[in-house]
């Protein structure tokens, strides 16, 4: 199943909290922080592929932050493993920060509280993966969040 929002479509007193809901409702629940509020444009496209979700995000610079409050609130926990596409990302979790450009990625676990930002319009390419599934791939993946890992060489190309 394919869902789509874009946030000129809403009103524009409720433009803002409809697309953190949005965006929470892709992923899970997180605070937002736009650069420039008045004028801000976001596109989300998110595909149900049995369990996995795909999406793409495209928007303006924004700063989402998941928080302690925020944790323990969702009824599964997930992983997601994000690809920036036109601009370098940078997010911080379990005490490391990295800078991730287009041409790498970055996983980040909705269980801990993080900080997630771009400073340029950017489109953003991520896999939402239920935890169990994931640690039954690769063990603890909790080791592997806030690394930069090269989307072009080795396991990282596929």
């Amino acid at each position: 199943m394919q869902r789509s929002a874009r946030s000129k479509t809403a009103p524009a007193e409720t433009r803002l909290d409809d697309w953190r809901e949005r965006v929470s409702d892709a992923y899970f629940e997180l605070d937002l922080e736009y650069a420039d509020p008045d004028h801000f444009d976001g596109r989300i496209v998110t595909f149900d592929l049995d369990g996995v979700a795909l999406s793409w995000l495209k928007s303006d610079p924004l700063r989402y932050r998941r928080l302690a409050s925020h944790v323990g609130t969702d009824v599964d926990e997930s992983f997601l493993l994000t690809v920036p596409d036109q601009a370098p990302i940078r997010f911080s979790q379990r005490g490391r920060t990295t800078i991730c450009g287009p041409g790498s990625f970055t996983l980040e676990r909705s269980g801990e509280p993080y900080e997630f930002s771009y400073s340029e319009r950017n489109l953003l390419r991520v896999l939402k993966i239920p935890a169990p599934l994931l640690r039954r791939r690769i063990g603890t993946p909790d080791r592997l969040c806030a690394m930069r890992f090269d989307a072009h060489t080795g396991a990282g190309a596929l």
